[in-house]
C-alpha cells in the first residue's frame, strides 16, 4: 500500500476493493497471518472484488483515511470507489475466531446484494 504506482493501479480498478486490515504480529512471512479461509473466499469473489492485504504498521495513511487504528485488526474494509465511493467495516470481533469465513462471506454477500450482485456458488472448501 506504499508504492505510489502500486496505489494509483489499485484505485483505478473499478472493482470493490476487499482490505483485510492482519497484523502479522511480528512474523515476517504473511501466510502466518493470513486465515486459512482466505483462499476459499477468493476463488468466491476473486473475480468481482479486488483482495488486498494490509499491515497496519505500515498502512497508517490507508488506516488514517479510513477512519480506524492499528489496534483495529484483525478488521475487513470494503471499499467501493466506483460507487460514492462506499466503505463498510466489519470488526475485529466478527473476523476473528472460528466463524470468521462464514462472516466475512456473510458481509460480502450483504454489500453485493445491495448492488445487485448475485452470490457465488458454494465453494467445495469450509471458509
Amino acid at each position: 500500500m506504499q508504492h505510489r504506482s502500486s496505489t494509483s493501479n489499485l484505485f483505478s480498478d473499478v472493482r470493490p476493493k476487499l482490505f483485510f486490515v492482519l497484523s502479522p504480529r511480528g512474523s515476517t512471512l504473511w501466510v502466518q497471518a493470513l486465515p486459512r479461509w482466505l483462499p476459499a473466499l477468493h476463488r468466491l469473489y476473486g473475480e468481482r472484488l479486488r483482495f488486498v492485504l494490509a499491515d497496519p504498521s505500515n498502512s497508517l495513511n490507508f488506516l488514517n483515511h479510513m477512519g480506524i487504528k492499528p489496534e483495529d485488526a484483525p478488521m475487513v474494509v470494503l471499499h467501493d470507489t466506483a460507487r460514492n465511493d462506499a466503505k463498510r467495516f466489519l470488526p475485529r470481533d466478527k473476523v476473528g475466531g472460528a466463524n470468521g469465513g462464514k462472516a466475512v462471506r456473510a458481509f460480502i454477500d450483504e454489500y453485493m446484494g445491495s448492488i445487485s450482485a448475485p452470490a457465488p456458488a458454494e465453494d467445495k472448501q469450509e471458509l
